[in-house]
């Protein structure tokens, strides 16, 4: 018996349940339109079609109910891995009056037709996601769960095939697990809400990457988050920033290792970061002229998520993991606040 997370457990069945729901209506329905479709198969092989398409997937389903996750997750990927190899040969592969150019036209054969391709992307799906159950149970991913702070990140083993996912995509691009990802893995909503708006982040395309970089790293110091600044750090070191800036981010208004484009993006995300928020209009006129509204709105979210990843390690008390090798900019800054 495995350790399994009820909560975790059951959003996993109920993925599981809705594909073999599909897989049994999408194939029920195809064999009512073979009903026009003259093809005779041997007795052993209807029957085997009928226990791998029908039986052995409910099969699987129930031991996964039962709590036999390995067990249960191999009969389930089994069985749909052979359905789909057995409706793919015989629709698309073979040459016989099962293929999908030799069914007549009409009604049921637009059906036939259509659920062939549909039971085919159904089992793929199936596959996937049995897999998916298997790995979570077997795979070995040492995960360095660190606990600097309030709260421990959640182990890697466990019934959570997504989560694992992130955990193994996570260590694949840092080396190890992030620790705020391990705890946000407490809460699935929040971790993949979380991980999309980052990734969108990322993707945006529009300001530059390291101008970028460079005012998410100041947000991070101006708040004082330890493991931001570090992996911050570490991510600006592969964007190709200059370790004269990194340096000198501090003291960037002094420092010629910045030019004054880069001055005023800093300026911007110390304003973005203090308490209360405090944009003086001449500020956002002088960005306005240097960015366009799409620009304005990157640098604007990148700042504003900074601060709330800042401020979420910051309330758990993560420290820094070790990504910059001692880092660069290790000085913190006072918050600036505004006086009412």
């Amino acid at each position: 018996m495995y350790s399994i997370y009820p909560r975790a457990r059951e959003r996993i069945y109920h993925y599981v349940g809705f594909v073999l729901a599909l897989h049994i209506g999408a194939h029920a329905t195809h064999t009512f339109t073979h009903l026009t479709i003259p093809v005779t198969l041997p007795t052993p092989l209807t029957v085997f079609t009928i226990f791998v398409v029908f039986i052995a997937p409910v099969g699987g389903f129930l031991l996964l109910l039962r709590g036999d996750s390995l067990f249960g997750g191999i009969i389930f990927v089994a069985s749909m891995a052979i359905s789909l190899a057995l409706g793919g040969t015989f629709h698309f592969v073979l040459q016989n009056p099962d293929h999908v150019s030799s069914v007549p036209n009409g009604v049921l054969g637009f059906t036939f037709e259509m659920t062939a391709v549909a039971v085919a992307l159904i089992d793929l799906v199936g596959s996937i996601l049995g897999g998916l159950v298997i790995w979570a149970q077997t795979s070995n991913l040492p995960v360095s769960l660190r606990q600097s702070g309030r709260i421990s990140g959640l182990p890697s083993s466990g019934f959570r095939p997504l989560t694992r996912f992130t955990y193994w995509f996570s260590k694949r691009i840092f080396g190890e697990v992030p620790e705020p990802v391990t705890i946000m893995a407490h809460n699935n909503q929040i971790l993949w809400g979380t991980s999309a708006f980052e990734m969108a982040l990322d993707r945006a395309g529009h300001v530059d990457e390291r101008l970028k970089e460079l005012t998410v790293l100041k947000a991070a110091k101006v708040i004082g988050c330890d493991f931001c600044v570090d992996i911050g750090t570490s991510e600006a070191q592969d964007l190709g920033i200059p370790h004269e800036q990194l340096a000198e981010l501090h003291r960037f208004e002094e420092s010629d290792a910045f030019n004054e484009l880069e001055r005023l993006v800093l300026r911007y995300a110390v304003a973005v970061s203090t308490t209360p928020t405090d944009v003086p209009d001449g500020m956002y006129d002088e960005l306005s002229t240097n960015f366009d509204e799409a620009e304005m709105v990157e640098l604007t979210a990148a700042i504003a998520f900074e601060n709330y990843r800042a401020r979420f390690n910051h309330a758990f008390e993560i420290k820094s993991q070790g990504f910059s090798e001692g880092g660069l900019c290790p000085r913190m800054e006072e918050p600036p606040t505004v006086q009412e």
